[in-house]
């Protein structure tokens, strides 16, 4: 009880943003990082680097969890949504593969940023593309509330890849300060903006994943100081070392007035009741989360990639049932023999799937089907005549050759009588 209390104690209420010891310990190395600590890192961004002009939006997780799997119109979602989405130069966009019917399901976090100008996303995942389906349905659930006349393009882009389980929501938040400093220098360009060569990552400009767990501890740390004391919103740094050492040209986007600065003090408080959060009593997840983790890191070293456009994955049981995935994410490791299906699964019985199969099969395929039935018919009547004739002999010679040499038998036997008959009647003689 009392460790209960002690990881839902408040640290932090940064505005919109509600930090508690649970979240910050997810900051720890070798932690798979929440969602509360991307929100944040958002939050940050949004009131310190971006200038009010800059048209950027941070679509929070809950929003794209939310757009992603709502049933229905995605336009009936506007009133909940950031208005005007349709006008800004730039989304960014995390990307979870939780499961919508499963609470604390997800276990890897990848990004894409939009990029209006060129009316494309960019995609970015540090496991493989592990996440590029669960992409590719935000970006179509997302692309009404655009209002472009086009389909929008979808560009996975190369990207570092994490050496372990835990780090894809620190980088990932390395990710989104590397290209959101790329596209605020883009603004000052005077020559057209080549977005398919500034959007690419450049390795040695990224922050390592220690390096961002460090600077956001740091900052929190700063932040709650900043409560006690009067300092400059600027001793707080940055949210990375990629943005704290960022060019001279850049730096006005970091400084900020006095009256700027008082509005955010008066903003964060730290203690107190803060936003009302659901208590979760502790089961052993913990053990399954690191099943996850350890699966994920054993695929990623037999270099699984992904399959993308499957509908659905069949698996047929002895016992005539089968085994229903539903848009599955599935990897595959064709040389060592190896698929990975994820997804929610149903048992259903076979009669269940068959008219779903047959609806998607076109006419060519139901001809070939057609035919294999009855080649398969016309070898099962061949193999049951030839287990019938087994138990009949075979006919060699035909009934009327056998009575003509019974007729010949017959009339040899009957002279060679009369010729003995004949002996013996000499013989008396």
């Amino acid at each position: 009880m009392q460790e209960e209390e002690e990881e839902d104690k408040l640290i932090l209420h940064y505005h919109d943003v509600v930090i508690r010891q649970s979240d910050l310990n997810t900051l720890a190395p070798g932690q798979w990082l929440n969602d509360t600590m991307i929100e944040f890192h958002m939050e940050f961004l949004e009131r310190t680097f971006v200038p009010k002009d800059a048209k950027f939006l941070f679509l929070r997780p809950s929003i794209v969890h939310l757009i992603t799997f709502a049933q229905g119109d995605v336009k009936q979602l506007e009133p909940a949504l950031p208005p005007q989405m349709d006008q800004y130069e730039a989304i960014f966009i995390p990307v979870n593969d939780g499961n919508p019917h499963q609470a604390y399901s997800g276990t890897h976090w990848s990004i894409m940023v939009y990029v209006r100008p060129v009316n494309s996303y960019y995609y970015y995942d540090t496991l493989k593309f592990s996440n590029l389906r669960d992409g590719e349905l935000s970006s179509k659930r997302i692309q009404p509330l655009l209002k472009q006349n086009k389909p929008a393009q979808f560009i996975p882009s190369s990207t570092p890849q994490q050496i372990n389980g835990s780090d894809c929501g620190v980088s990932v938040i390395s990710i989104i300060d590397y290209t959101l400093h790329q596209l605020l220098k883009s603004r000052d360009a005077k020559d057209t903006v080549e977005y398919n060569k500034i959007m690419i990552l450049k390795n040695k400009y990224l922050s390592t994943p220690k390096e961002v767990r460090d600077n956001i501890n740091g900052m929190i740390k700063r932040l709650q100081q900043r409560s006690k004391t009067d300092s400059s919103l600027s001793s707080s740094s940055s949210c990375s070392s990629f943005l704290t050492t960022s060019t001279a040209a850049n730096n006005s986007v970091k400084k900020m007035n006095a009256d700027k600065l008082q509005k955010l003090q008066a903003q964060v408080r730290i203690g107190g009741k803060g936003t009302p959060r659901r208590k979760v009593k502790k089961t052993s997840n913990k053990s399954g989360s690191g099943d996850d983790r350890k699966l994920s890191a054993a695929l990623q070293k037999l270099n699984v990639q992904p399959i993308p456009n499957v509908d659905e994955v069949n698996m047929f049981k002895d016992d005539g049932k089968v085994i229903h995935f539903a848009n599955p994410r599935v990897q595959a490791a064709a040389n060592a023999n190896t698929y990975a299906i994820h997804g929610r699964s149903t048992e259903k019985e076979l009669a269940e799937l068959i008219p779903g199969i047959l609806n998607q099969l076109g006419p060519d395929s139901m001809a070939a089907l057609k035919k294999l039935a009855e080649s398969f018919q016309q070898a099962q009547g061949e193999s049951a005549a030839g287990a019938d004739d087994d138990e009949i002999p075979d006919l060699v010679e035909s009934f009327d050759k056998a009575e003509v040499e019974d007729k010949a038998e017959a009339a040899t036997e009957a002279t060679t009588e009369e010729a003995k008959t004949e002996e013996k009647k000499e013989e008396s003689a």
